[in-house]
């Protein structure tokens, strides 16, 4: 069994600390620790390390986030009318 999961990911334009390295984040991912259930927030780089994510699936993450955050943006500006 992996050491961690990924549950979710998001763009945060505030930012916020990632809980593994301490640095300065805009591109988060939720993780969750397998062993103990607590859920951890981190950042690209951070997530490449904990999940053993290679370069290539941690750019289409990053791509994900990007897509997922145009939309949500557009699906706030609908309602918001």
């Amino acid at each position: 069994m992996k050491a961690y999961s990924l549950i979710d990911f998001y763009r945060d334009n505030v930012g916020c600390s990632c809980q593994h390295c301490g640095r300065g984040i805009k591109n988060i991912a939720v993780i969750r620790d397998n062993l103990t259930g607590e859920k951890l927030v981190v950042g690209t780089t951070c997530v490449d390390k904990l999940l053993g994510i290679n370069e290539k699936a941690n750019k289409l993450l990053q791509k994900r986030i990007k897509e997922y955050t145009r939309m949500k943006d557009r699906y706030t500006k609908t309602e918001d009318r």
